[in-house]
């Protein structure tokens, strides 16, 4: 489920940091025929965001550092437990910081990526990903790790601008402008999906960091770990995990077979006119998974890539192209929030930031 490879984009400049943040999630292996997941043991087990503390103003004012910005440059409002710092010259240059959560979002100023500007970028995707580790640890941003959790690098993408060729030269001319690392969290070996839990460094000229997507909180570990590989396997099958704060009772959840049903459905009323061959068609991929809202809790889910043909609205007009969605549903027939779903079309009753993704 990793992909470490490094993937050449076109991209406009103005949208380099939002294009960073959908390609966070994994890759997901594709098969001809669907196969229904096998629920691992002890997969009832929901993690509690601890609360965020907030940091010493000392530490803030380095982080709105980090972004380039200076009071007397800049404007700052707030909406809700947002805060928001924008440069007065140029709008691509913000700080964003959620109070309520810690997620911390910025980009510096970007326009020196304009235009014929080739920077120097790191080598390899193991020298990037050293950039970024080096960075998270010296601003006191690189997560604390606690048993069974780990951050696993999920990506390492490069952004490519491209232009017309200057005649008489033929074929365009693609640079390379920044290098976009990805991590994410893994629980006990299994994947973390949502807005939470999920880092992003952009890199650009001479190593300097770019921009920086950082939603990561602790989560209250349970007594004692679900059982998972070799231990699973080895254990008495009436081995339970106990009931912990953070571990929910028996409660009726929701089977594989179920959630697919659920699912087609959902696609069926989004595609009114497909066939259920079709529906069928379209679900390529169906596995376990975690769920960060980055609100409440990590939660265990049923995750789905599908797939779909649509008319375009790119240049090539009536033509089909593919587009690809991966998506979450609940475990918990009783979940400790909702998450936005496919096919949702008010998502009013999620916090903001369980749906920004």
């Amino acid at each position: 489920m990793k992909n470490n490879s490094p993937q050449r984009k076109p991209a406009l400049l103005m949208s380099l940091l939002s294009i960073a943040a959908f390609h966070s999630a994994a890759a997901l292996v594709t098969t001809p025929t669907l196969q229904l997941p096998t629920v691992p043991n002890s997969f009832n087990i929901v993690y509690k965001l601890k609360p965020y503390t907030a940091l010493p103003a000392i530490q803030y004012n380095a982080q709105v550092a980090l972004s380039g910005l200076t009071t007397s440059t800049s404007s700052t409002k707030k909406f809700g437990t947002t805060t928001y710092i924008v440069s007065a010259q140029n709008p691509t240059n913000f700080f964003n910081f959620d109070t309520a959560t810690g997620a911390l979002y910025f980009s510096r100023d970007l326009r020196k990526y304009e235009g014929d500007f080739a920077p120097t970028l790191p080598k390899t995707n193991d020298e990037a990903k050293t950039v970024a580790i080096d960075y998270l640890t010296t601003n006191k941003l690189l997560p604390a790790i606690a048993a069974g959790d780990s951050m696993v690098l999920a990506s390492v993408q490069t952004i490519t601008a491209t232009r017309p060729p200057t005649p008489p030269l033929q074929g365009n001319v693609s640079i390379d402008k920044l290098k976009v690392v990805t991590f994410r969290r893994e629980i006990y070996g299994i994947p973390v999906m949502g807005p939470g839990s999920k880092i992003v460094v952009t890199i650009g000229d001479k190593n300097v960091v770019e921009g920086l997507i950082h939603r990561w909180r602790p989560f209250i570990a349970p007594a004692k770990p679900p059982i998972t590989g070799t231990a699973a396997a080895s254990a008495p099958k009436t081995t339970t995990v106990p009931k912990v704060k953070n571990v929910v009772p028996t409660v009726p959840s929701i089977t594989p077979d179920e959630s697919l049903v659920a699912l087609k459905a959902r696609l069926q009323k989004k595609f009114p006119d497909s066939s259920a061959l079709e529906i069928n068609s379209m679900i390529r991929f169906m596995d376990v998974g975690l769920y960060d809202s980055n609100v409440v809790a990590i939660q265990p889910v049923y995750v789905f890539q599908a797939d779909f043909n649509r008319k375009s609205d790119l240049p090539l007009q009536g033509t089909d192209h593919q587009e690809l969605f991966l998506t979450a549903s609940p475990f918990l027939k009783t979940p400790p929030e909702a998450i936005y779903q496919l096919g949702d079309v008010t998502p009013s009753p999620l916090p903001k930031t369980a749906v920004e993704d």
